[in-house]
């Protein structure tokens, strides 16, 4: 059986870019507001001079830097065990799929099994692997045959039969 690949966690890359993004605006703000900490008024001078700009610079580079390590070192793993070969590799029908649903604000899981393993995950998880539901316009739904090349349940490599 032929197969298409409609994702890989090496040809596609790093995907937590916006996180990363969002983080470096919030360094970015912190460095202006601890350059110009001078100018700036309020009724209690120290707090907003001196504590509120350091504190935000602060929170902002180490956030950053947690979601740097974190997710580069998920994406360098996963990417790894995909290039070596240690990845599992699961063949078989979509069954048991429940789309994620969207709504008041937040969005579900989306999931679904093939064989006996079960793969669970959402637009909004910050993963290396496969995340893109249904709802925003993944191509997973029932009764595709596909091929998945996973790591403890996180998709590698995903595989839909032509």
């Amino acid at each position: 059986m032929k197969y298409r690949i409609v994702f890989d966690v090496i040809r596609d890359g790093y995907s937590a870019w916006s996180m990363v993004l969002v983080g470096l605006l919030f360094v970015f703000v912190g460095v202006g507001l601890v350059a110009f900490r001078h100018r700036l008024r309020g009724r209690h001078v120290v707090f907003v001079q001196v504590v509120a700009p350091f504190a935000l610079l602060a929170s902002a580079v180490l956030w950053t830097g947690i979601v740097v390590v974190f997710t580069l070192k998920d994406y360098w793993s996963l990417r790894d065990d995909l290039s070596r070969g240690r990845c599992e590799v699961t063949e078989g029908v979509v069954s048991g799929f429940v789309p994620s649903r969207i709504g008041q604000g937040r969005s579900t899981f989306e999931s679904f099994t093939v064989g006996s393993e079960y793969f669970s995950y959402s637009d909004f998880n910050i993963v290396a692997g496969f995340h893109r539901t249904s709802s925003y316009g993944g191509p997973i739904r029932a009764g595709l045959q596909v091929r998945i090349h996973h790591r403890n349940r996180e998709i590698a490599r995903l595989e839909i039969a032509e």
